[in-house]
């Protein structure tokens, strides 16, 4: 599956990565015996551990949130419309909250920003050294949509 998802193609995309085939493999802890050639070397284990392919879903699987009325939650629709931005927090709250299932996804969404993420996010990207603040923004962000 292309993981590539847009405004045009949500609905088709989404419905491939929900499927039960997509999900068993996306579930599956033991990528090597889908990538053997993939985890000989030590840059590819740190590349295909499973913590770095797990966000990599979660990424892909924020972009298919939908609210009660099967609509496309707002962290969904800035994930598409802006994919390699970070996520304006304050943009998105107010209309994440009015549906409790898209502030279900989005403190889901904000979990798997913890500190195994960071740690091995460094490991495959030595430059990239994460701050104190950009490691307590998802806890607090969590705290926000909680209240």
């Amino acid at each position: 599956m292309s993981t590539y998802i847009d405004i045009t193609n949500y609905e088709e995309q989404c419905s491939v990565f929900n499927s039960e085939k997509c999900q068993i493999f996306y579930n599956d802890s033991d990528l090597s015996k889908y990538y053997p050639i993939c985890t000989q070397d030590e840059k590819s284990k740190n590349m295909y551990n499973p913590v770095m392919f797990k966000k990599l879903i979660n990424n892909v699987k924020s972009k298919c949130y939908m609210n009660e009325n099967d609509e496309l939650c707002p962290l969904s629709i800035f994930r598409i419309t802006s994919p390699n931005t970070p996520i304006d927090y304050p943009l998105i709250r107010n209309d994440t909250c009015k549906s409790k299932k898209c502030t279900d996804y989005f403190i889901e969404y904000l979990k798997g920003f913890d500190m195994e993420y960071f740690s091995s996010f460094e490991k495959i990207n030595p430059n990239r050294k994460f701050s104190y603040e950009d490691m307590i923004i998802p806890k607090q962000y969590i705290s926000d949509l909680k209240s």
